[in-house]
């Protein structure tokens, strides 16, 4: 960041968040490296498992809906509170889980909880920076969230060889409840989350602030107006659509790769959760940079680049033999990952009102989740029936379908924009 946009009391208040969201996915972040442990304790299938992930995926995804809806209406500090502490209870309560009936009710109470958090915290990190640095602003927010799934399968897979994976929900989730507690003691403290701020429209445009000349034609004026909007909507829907799926297809991906890793490429319970810290590694930097180069460069080219190196990485994943070149593969999902966060939240701010914020960043979310909960399973049954290559290989194929048709539409409003600006 510039040195106007950032003071040393800003960098304290986003360090905060970035604690805050690291703790929010500490817990949230075992499902996935458990799943090896979860499958051998219940004898399930690869369909079951993709279902038993599923369950914290898809209530996590439902949750954001009515999260985003009160966030905007009672401020985000208590819907944060309860994607803290919230989650911290349901996580104990997995781990007394003692049969799969219980173990998916535990987890589905764990997803609704931890709902609260990603559609409250974007709107006060940006709130807190000027429009130059917002993208750069969420890409350290991410660092929170991706240091926290870094560290989650190394410290859990080290508890669950020692305890039981039941003890490694357990013994993360205190910690996790007494930031979550202090969190929303100091937000309170600090007069933050109560009710979002205001943001001048001049702030969120980048535009002048001085009010436009009168227009020659109201009618005229208005018909373009209601035009501009319809096109906006489109492009928003398309953009939401386009970065939903790529979450959902990274995101299910990424719930079978302790299973590759173990049972496709032969690799011990602790070198498949060394893959996943992998993975999630990229987002110390990725994101960052993703929302670095989204201020300067659009948000739009961002995502789409992005987005885009998925289709290779979910089609030669399982293609290839194992190599180096494996991880290489591995790592670009936690690029695509956590590349698409802060270009995806900067444009969704700044294409929204105020009032609807978080209302529209939890259908985001929720498209992302709930989609990949519904995704993983498909690919489970798909590996239950010809195998993790060609299961992958239709994943792959059928992204690239969806990524085409909702970039097409993307391109498609951003020329009729152009358009707009010279008539």
């Amino acid at each position: 960041m510039s040195a106007k946009g950032l003071s040393l009391r800003l960098v304290g208040f986003i360090t905060l968040f970035i604690l805050s969201h690291f703790s929010h996915h500490l817990l949230t972040a075992l499902v996935v490296p458990m799943l090896p442990f979860i499958r051998d304790s219940f004898g399930l299938t690869y369909a079951a498992t993709g279902l038993v992930a599923s369950a914290f995926n898809f209530a996590n995804g439902l949750g954001q809906l009515p999260a985003g809806w009160l966030a905007d209406r009672f401020g985000p500090r208590t819907l944060m509170t309860v994607g803290l502490a919230g989650v911290a209870l349901a996580g104990a309560l997995v781990g007394f889980s003692t049969n799969v009936f219980l173990l998916v009710v535990f987890l589905v109470l764990m997803g609704l909880a931890g709902g609260g958090y990603h559609p409250s915290a974007p709107p006060i990190v940006v709130g807190a920076v000027g429009a130059a640095n917002r993208g750069r602003a969420l890409g350290f927010h991410v660092i929170g969230g991706s240091l926290s799934h870094f560290i989650s399968p190394v410290i859990g897979t080290g508890l669950a060889m020692a305890w039981g994976w039941r003890g490694a929900f357990l013994g993360t989730s205190l910690p996790v409840f007494l930031f979550g507690v202090f969190f929303f003691l100091l937000l309170g403290r600090l007069g933050v989350g109560t009710r979002v701020k205001t943001v001048a429209p001049a702030a969120v445009t980048g535009g002048s602030s001085e009010m436009p000349d009168a227009p020659a034609s109201p009618h005229l004026d208005l018909e373009k107006s209601r035009t501009g909007s319809r096109r906006q909507s489109v492009r928003l829907t398309a953009f939401i659509l386009l970065t939903g799926t790529a979450a959902a297809f990274g995101q299910a991906c990424i719930t079978f790769i302790p299973l590759i890793m173990i049972d496709y490429f032969a690799i011990g319970e602790q070198g498949a959760a060394l893959t996943l810290a992998i993975v999630y590694s990229a987002g110390f930097w990725a994101a960052p940079l993703s929302g670095y180069l989204s201020d300067k460069l659009g948000r739009v080219s961002v995502l789409v680049t992005v987005s885009s190196l998925l289709i290779p990485v979910i089609g030669l994943v399982t293609f290839i033999p194992y190599s180096p070149l494996t991880y290489i593969l591995m790592l670009g999902f936690g690029i695509t990952l956590f590349g698409r966060m802060p270009a995806s939240e900067a444009f969704i701010f700044e294409n929204t009102s105020e009032e609807r914020r978080s209302t529209i960043l939890g259908i985001y979310y929720a498209i992302g989740m709930s989609g990949g909960a519904i995704v993983a399973p498909l690919i489970g049954l798909g590996v239950d029936t010809h195998g993790f290559r060609a299961a992958f290989g239709v994943a792959a194929v059928v992204y690239a379908v969806l990524f085409a048709a909702t970039t097409g539409v993307l391109m498609l409003t951003r020329e009729r924009e152009a358009e707009a600006r010279e008539t």
